[in-house]
């Protein structure tokens, strides 16, 4: 096996001659290429969780990704939800799992392996609840955060006061206040009324 397919092998943490040679081969070609096409397509963050989601699955099941079952990633979970990993987290590292399996299918890396072969997407995910642990603002503390970004007179500290409180009032998310534009506040006025925004 080259160097460049060690990579799959080194996680693996297994004599590469106790498993069928060319399909360890594919396989680990195909992670390579994954990784190569993650890190190109998407932030460097996203490469190293999908990385990391790999090198814990496959040092906790210590199985070949074709070898990998339904209970192994469902023991996988378990796991993670004993070490005390949010749901989100979780969530997370699985489609790390799923979105290779996805591509090895897409490929068609593996014939022996049954058609949409993905333990990771079929297995029991944990119900992630949407802001778990966001720590909500206080009435008094939302008056005080406005009066502390009130005290900067600048042009930098009105548009914090506005941005604040708009996130404040809408509950929106700090993006969707950026991809805003005058028309969209013209549209809104229109749909309020004269009073517009602070109606």
């Amino acid at each position: 096996m080259s160097d460049d397919h060690a990579e799959l092998v080194s996680l693996l943490k297994i004599d590469a001659a106790e498993v069928d040679g060319e399909r360890l081969e594919s396989w680990a070609q195909a992670f390579q290429d994954w990784l190569e096409e993650r890190r190109a397509r998407f932030s460097p963050n996203t490469a190293e969780r999908s990385h990391l989601a790999w090198r814990e699955f496959l040092a906790f099941t210590e199985k070949a990704p074709w070898e990998v079952r339904i209970a192994d990633v469902e023991g996988y979970v378990a796991e993670l939800e004993k070490r005390g990993l949010c749901a989100g987290t979780i969530t997370n590292r699985l489609a790390g799992l799923s979105t290779f399996y996805e591509y090895c299918q897409e490929k068609g890396i593996d014939p022996l392996c049954e058609t949409r072969f993905n333990p990771a997407k079929k297995a029991q995910h944990p119900k992630v609840v949407k802001y778990e642990r966001a720590n909500y603002l206080s009435r008094a503390e939302e008056e005080a955060l406005l009066e502390a970004i009130m005290r900067d007179p600048s042009p930098m500290g009105k548009r914090d006061y506005a941005l604040i409180l708009m996130l404040l009032k809408t509950g929106w998310k700090s993006g969707q206040v950026r991809k805003l534009r005058w028309k969209n506040l013209e549209e809104w006025k229109d749909w309020r009324g004269e009073e517009g925004i602070g109606a």
